[in-house]
């Protein structure tokens, strides 16, 4: 009997059989048959219907935020493909982050995503992306599928040691296993660069950043830029050191401003001597502003220069300079 009412579509099934069996007793036994009555047996099926049509697209009205006539028609008809167990999926998107029932996201006819203020998404149709979509209710059409979610608020990204971490440039301690000692040389390996004068400087890079947008557009907090969407999602990379088959060899988008924060880092640290870093330039070599600054000031100021939807800082370095060790 469970099997009956399991599924949207076989419990209208069921429920309209039942509905039909009971019709066809109550006629039989106090009106004499269906076949004296046919007239009024044929207006209440067409009275039975129109009361449903209204009821669903009255009732659909308030399923979903809606604005205009064409998607409250587009709601009427989900609602009915709802009804027979046709429909695509139905899917919140909160944060970035999608919420569905088990095996939601893999159906097949034409579906709704509703997305919080802080959310977007790429839609793919087959192999094709179709198009990107951002805060409030966009209507899917058969077999046109999520490909990837985001947020649209800021984050923020850390690569290499950490100031509680023990100086990447010490050997392996005794008490320190194999394993932790990898994990220290890879920080250091991730961030490391060179000064003009060969000093290797390892610092811990905090980048915060966001996609870029006006905050208010559309209606919403945190802004939303359908083109800097599709950008960021049909612009990740992988790695290119990580086995075919491994599945974590996609490079998010979310990951590709701390990369190219390290790079950029690489590329100005290697203008500048070890004594520079800390010492005062002369202004005629510090283009940015003619201001007297430090070497790492000057750094900094090109980093938020160049980048500025992003903000980077280093809470601590660490550096070797002639085989010692130092913490900055």
């Amino acid at each position: 009997m469970k099997k009956l009412f399991n599924t949207p579509g076989r419990r209208l099934v069921t429920t309209l059989a039942f509905s039909l069996i009971g019709y066809y007793y109550i006629h039989k036994i106090f009106l004499g048959g269906i076949g004296p009555n046919i007239n009024w047996v044929i207006f209440d099926c067409a009275l039975l219907l129109v009361v449903f049509l209204f009821s669903v697209s009255f009732f659909s009205q308030f399923t979903l935020p809606l604005r205009t006539v064409e998607d409250r028609l587009k709601a009427f008809q989900r609602v009915l493909a709802s009804a027979s167990g046709s429909h695509g999926p139905a899917i919140f998107i909160k944060n970035g982050k999608k919420i569905a029932r088990r095996g939601e996201a893999q159906r097949k006819g034409p579906g709704v995503v509703i997305l919080d203020t802080a959310s977007g998404a790429m839609l793919t149709k087959g192999t094709e992306f179709t198009r990107p979509v951002g805060p409030g209710v966009e209507f899917t059409s058969r077999k046109e599928y999520i490909h990837e979610t985001l947020n649209l608020f800021e984050q923020t990204a850390t690569l290499g040691p950490k100031e509680k971490d023990r100086d990447p440039f010490i050997p392996i301690l005794p008490e320190e296993s194999h394993e932790e000692y990898e994990e220290r040389q890879y920080q250091r390996i991730m961030t490391s660069g060179f000064t003009r004068d060969g000093v290797e400087v390892v610092p811990d890079i905090h980048v915060s950043f966001r996609l870029k947008s006006k905050p208010g557009k559309f209606n919403t907090q945190f802004g939303y830029d359908p083109e800097s969407v599709r950008r960021a999602i049909t612009s990740e990379g992988i790695y290119v050191d990580v086995p075919f088959e491994a599945s974590r060899r996609k490079l998010v988008w979310h990951e590709i401003p701390i990369y190219l924060a390290v790079d950029l880092w690489r590329e100005y640290l290697g203008k500048f001597t070890f004594d520079q870093l800390f010492s005062f330039v002369r202004e005629e070599d510090d283009t940015l502003t003619g201001e007297v600054k430090t070497g790492m000031e000057i750094i900094l100021a090109n980093f938020r220069r160049d980048n500025p939807t992003t903000l980077t800082c280093f809470p601590v370095c660490f550096c070797n300079n002639n085989g010692v060790s130092i913490k900055l």
